[in-house]
């Protein structure tokens, strides 16, 4: 139950983005094929912006004359096919999710969609979405790492952005890879036999290695990136009070 509703969060949070989008890019094709003017797409990017308040902004690349036109209106001196959107939608022209960036003047944690928009079979420009990703993904509490790391790789597997899944489903990036490549191998005691699978915490209170496992990668995801087995062990003792073994 709590792994669909991971799933749906990161379908809510990436499909209904391209659904919007694919609507826009399909409505602005239509205008310039009536040879309406600008002034009427943008308002239909406009009316987009107002509706979706995750958005920060929408807006309309035109490959033409280089123009952007964006919702909320900004002035800005720049040459759209100097982007690097336009190059990447001239090696490869179909709707795709940039990476993950911290806004120079917010801080907030962004990501970028971009549709390509066609005219009599030639791409002439690209609609967009800059999308505030801490608005999204509000049902994450609850979820199991083990869960949130099974439907990321799901949509990483479809070829989504890892950074922007991994933002939505909300496990830091060192945390993900270093889940997926680590591999415990089997303890062995003295005499051979298996470990017993658990530590003994100060107050004599066993504590499981999964949720040994759990606590390192809290760590390893925070301040403890760099450490080593040491270093972790110190840490182990100190947050958590564990006498390891007895």
């Amino acid at each position: 139950m709590i792994a669909n509703q991971a799933a749906s969060l990161v379908k809510t949070g990436l499909s209904s983005y391209e659904d919007s989008l694919d609507q826009l890019a399909g409505l602005v094709a239509e205008n310039l094929q009536d040879k309406k003017n600008m002034q009427e797409i943008e308002a239909e990017i406009r009316a987009v912006h107002t509706r979706n308040k995750t958005l920060v902004a929408a807006y309309y690349m035109d490959f033409q004359t280089g123009k952007l036109h964006i919702s909320s209106y900004a002035k800005l001196n720049l040459d759209v096919r100097d982007t690097d959107t336009y190059r990447y939608l001239k090696a490869n022209p179909k709707m795709q999710w940039l990476d993950v960036y911290k806004d120079k003047v917010t801080g907030a944690i962004m990501t970028s969609v971009v549709a390509p928009v066609f005219s009599d079979g030639k791409m002439v420009g690209t609609v967009g979405y800059d999308i505030n990703l801490s608005t999204i993904g509000k049902i994450r509490a609850g979820i199991s790492l083990a869960e949130k790391i099974e439907v990321a790789d799901k949509w990483i597997n479809k070829g989504y952005s890892v950074s922007v899944v991994l933002r939505i489903i909300g496990i830091p990036r060192s945390t993900y890879y270093y889940q997926k490549n680590y591999r415990v191998e089997e303890k062995k005691i003295s005499e051979g036999r298996p470990a017993p699978g658990y530590s003994i915490k100060e107050d004599g209170k066993k504590v499981s290695d999964e949720q040994i496992k759990e606590f390192l990668l809290e760590e390893i995801a925070g301040d403890a990136f760099n450490y080593g087995y040491r270093k972790l062990t110190k840490v182990l003792r100190r947050n958590y009070k564990l006498n390891y073994r007895s």
